[in-house]
């Protein structure tokens, strides 16, 4: 594992029990089961994605990319006063042959999940496989950190 990289920041690690507990007990009960049927629709379609709270969501994302979590973002589940939404960073360069994406913003696009049965939805599984691919490539092609070619002198060492 790379610097900074947890066990739960591996590709396909799910939240731990205690962190998932603690999301869903925020949540207005009657969101609960949509938030938990959407967390499986996405974990069934982007297995490999890791999965932490992050904006105060559910975000799945490929942990290699450049900018990680935004970077190698495939969606994230948000329990919002107005209900829940999964939302997409780079929605905007996502197909979306159902017209399901709203938003207006530079690039963050998302869909108000309001029933169980819509985050089950064919539909839904179909934008988060599209989100999953486009995270998938740029978490494959980010290039690794550049390094410094020399290190500096500790301080009070002599010159050169």
């Amino acid at each position: 594992m790379g610097r900074n990289q947890t066990a739960r920041h591996r590709p396909g690690a799910p939240l731990d029990a205690g962190e998932l507990s603690v999301f869903l007990a925020s949540c207005p009960p009657g969101t609960v089961g949509i938030v938990r049927a959407l967390r499986s629709a996405v974990r069934r379609h982007a297995p490999d994605a890791a999965e932490a709270i992050k904006f105060h969501s559910i975000c799945f994302y490929y942990p290699g990319a450049h900018f990680g979590s935004i970077g190698g973002n495939v969606c994230m589940i948000e329990d919002r006063r107005e209900g829940v939404r999964l939302s997409f960073i780079i929605g905007k360069r996502l197909e979306d042959p159902s017209g399901l994406l709203c938003g207006a913003g530079k690039s963050k696009r998302f869909v108000d999940i309001a029933t169980i049965a819509q985050a089950k939805a064919p539909t839904i599984a179909a934008l988060i496989q599209a989100a999953a691919r486009r995270a998938r490539r740029a978490a494959s092609t980010a290039r690794p950190a550049r390094t410094a070619p020399w290190s500096p002198p500790p301080r009070g060492s002599p010159p050169g």
